[in-house]
């Protein structure tokens, strides 16, 4: 009787343990993908703020300086948001490769 009784507490604490690694499974991807989310709504911000600048020199509110760095730091951003896609696709793409 008292083995039942243990053996049943280990079950209920080894579908405990597994549901956590689950919850810790999914957490990691939904911080994951908030991340990723976050680069993009940041690289729009750039591009938008970049076509914003140029609008205002074509309209004499800004100086070239300006335009320049905008322009600049969008397309350093976009660059870098393209990099980490590729290096993401890497890893997929090596995982997929590897044989169990």
């Amino acid at each position: 009787m008292i083995h039942s009784i243990q053996a049943t507490s280990a079950i209920k604490n080894i579908g405990a343990l597994e549901s956590l690694k689950s919850a810790q499974r999914t957490s990691s991807a939904s911080d994951f993908s908030k991340i990723i989310g976050n680069m993009v709504d940041k690289v729009d911000s750039m591009q938008n703020e970049a076509e914003n600048t140029v609008q205002n020199f074509a309209a004499g509110k800004a100086d070239f300086l300006q335009v320049v760095m905008g322009l600049n730091k969008a397309d350093l951003s976009l660059k870098m948001a393209v990099e980490v896609r590729n290096k993401a696709v890497e890893a997929y793409q090596e995982i997929m490769r590897m044989s169990i």
